[in-house]
């Protein structure tokens, strides 16, 4: 994850990731992502809804999916997947 966040920073200038919604379901917790950005180079801001699924054991992390559409999340959460 700090690999990832790190390449992302390296290529914008502004970079931010916020939750917006959770959504639990046993082991797995579904996140609606607002993620936002500004281009270092072209000054250029973008925006995208995702979805994260985090995978809990024992309360420690132990996976992370990331799908296109937030909504994708939410149902590999019920699926149990």
């Amino acid at each position: 994850m700090r690999q990832a966040i790190k390449a992302q920073l390296e290529v914008f200038e502004e970079f931010a990731i916020e939750p917006e919604e959770f959504f639990e379901h046993g082991q797995r917790v579904a996140v609606s992502i607002r993620q936002r950005a500004r281009g270092g180079a072209s000054g250029v801001e973008v925006e995208i809804r995702i979805g994260h699924l985090w995978t809990v054991d024992a309360g420690r992390i132990v996976r992370l999916e990331v799908f296109p559409a937030r909504e994708d999340a939410r149902e590999a959460a019920l699926a149990g997947g």
